[in-house]
């Protein structure tokens, strides 16, 4: 039956039939290149902590029991991964698109052109959201694999770093505290608060008291991998929770007092008189960068910490590499990107000159665009 519509058939050795009439788990695929989103692995589940494990790796779970067909009380569960490069960058441009529109349009509000191409950037946009959410389901569950992915590391590669996490004093089932790690980093255990956020930036909730390989190589893959001006977003952030993009003059103090605790460095102190605090009594992030050049010593602990983990974890002739690898990869991207927006821009006003001249021949451009996805989605529905 699978066969005739393009469909493969998988099998499993140990998932065959003892006899004729047993059931044999069998799978059918079909390959399609149109599709964003493909199965990178399955997994059975028999036991409760099976299921709880498997959905917190960002498996999914297909809703019939395996006991319905003869076999035994098992589900299976898949995880889906993307073929795609997930770019938030589309969504951006979008947004830009729809601000230079409303801005035009309030200045001509009666030009129903424009008034339409709000509306048409407005749509858009609303797609690209869907597809964004979306593809990032896709986003790799288990760390580990996350890990290898994110950095491109060969089995080897990986292995040393899981080698390095062994070497830290943990417990029997793998796992280690934020103090371990602190102490690990032979950093003084004041620095504790701030290694936690670390970790809280590659975890799914802020609670991080206990960590596994998975969870510690995440976070030092994201975290070595911030340049200077990330690394002050990042501290920045950890008390500007709501990100309304200032913090208060006690919150800036209190950092500083984690970075340099009371009497242990005499600049601080002298740093902190001469420096003019916002009299209104809150920190943007613009004063907060002002800072970091006026005084780079104020927040050096944070980068000394960062240069610590990378010479931990495969040296830091390995992350200068790697390092300058993205840096070429982020050059590329920007290159690519400011020829889309160009090419966007030249789209847009030719979008704006056809639409006049429709309207002039007594054709409305966006409504012949709103008939064809009306066609589409007809069409697709008929197909269904």
């Amino acid at each position: 039956m699978g066969d005739k519509d393009g469909y493969k058939i998988i099998t499993h050795q140990e998932m065959r039939g003892l006899t004729a009439s047993d059931p044999t788990f069998c799978i059918w695929f079909k390959k399609d290149a149109a599709k964003t989103r493909h199965i990178c692995d399955i997994r059975i589940s028999y036991t409760a902590d099976d299921r709880k494990n498997l959905k917190n790796k960002n498996y999914e779970m297909l809703p019939q029991c395996l006991s319905k067909f003869g076999l035994g009380y098992a589900n299976v569960w898949i995880l889906w991964t993307s073929c795609q490069i997930l770019r938030l960058t589309n969504s951006d441009r979008i947004e830009k698109e729809l601000k230079d529109y409303r801005d035009m349009l309030a200045k001509s509000p009666n030009d129903s052109i424009l008034f339409n191409m709000v509306q048409e950037a407005e749509r858009r946009l609303r797609d690209i959201h869907l597809r964004e959410e979306e593809q990032g389901k896709d986003i790799p569950g288990d760390d580990l694999v996350y890990t290898k992915k994110f950095l491109a590391l060969s089995k080897a590669e990986l292995y040393k770093m899981k080698s390095t996490f062994k070497s830290i004093n943990f417990d029997q089932k793998g796992r280690i505290s934020v103090d371990d790690f602190v102490m690990f980093l032979r950093e003084p255990l004041t620095m504790s608060p701030f290694v936690k956020q670390i970790f809280a930036l590659s975890s799914q909730t802020n609670t991080v008291p206990i960590l596994d390989a998975g969870s510690t190589l995440k976070a030092i893959a994201i975290f070595c991998m911030l340049g200077c001006s990330e690394m002050l977003k990042c501290i920045f952030a950890w008390y500007d929770i709501k990100g309304f993009g200032y913090i208060e003059n006690r919150e800036f103090l209190d950092l500083l007092g984690i970075f340099h605790p009371k009497h242990r460095d005499d600049r601080v102190v002298r740093s902190l008189k001469n420096a003019d605090l916002p009299v209104d009594g809150t920190m943007s992030f613009g004063k907060f960068e002002d800072y970091n050049r006026k005084y780079p010593h104020l927040f050096y602990p944070a980068f000394r910490v960062q240069e610590k983990m990378r010479d931990k974890f495969m040296g830091l002739h390995w992350w200068k590499r790697k390092l300058a690898k993205y840096e070429e990869v982020r050059k590329q991207v920007q290159e690519h990107d400011k020829r889309e927006e160009e090419r966007e821009n030249r789209e847009r006003r030719q979008r704006y000159e056809v639409s006049k001249d429709l309207m002039k021949q007594g054709t409305d451009f966006f409504d012949v665009k709103k008939k064809g996805r009306r066609k589409r989605r007809a069409r697709k529905v008929g197909c269904e």
